[in-house]
């Protein structure tokens, strides 16, 4: 696990996707399924927006 309590799967895969851009932090959304309300799977998520590490 890392700082945010991501698993190591998850945050490999937003490195991945977002590549090695430094950001500050990453607001996931993931979305429950609506008959049990839990999430379906760690994969499964949106990524809502990126906090970069200045506004330079």
């Amino acid at each position: 696990m890392n700082q945010l309590g991501l698993s190591k799967k998850l945050n490999d895969v937003l490195k991945e996707e977002l590549g090695d851009i430094p950001y500050k932090g990453v607001i996931v959304y993931f979305p429950k399924d609506t008959v049990t309300g839990k999430v379906n799977s760690p994969e499964d998520y949106n990524v809502l927006a990126t906090i970069p590490l200045s506004s330079d």
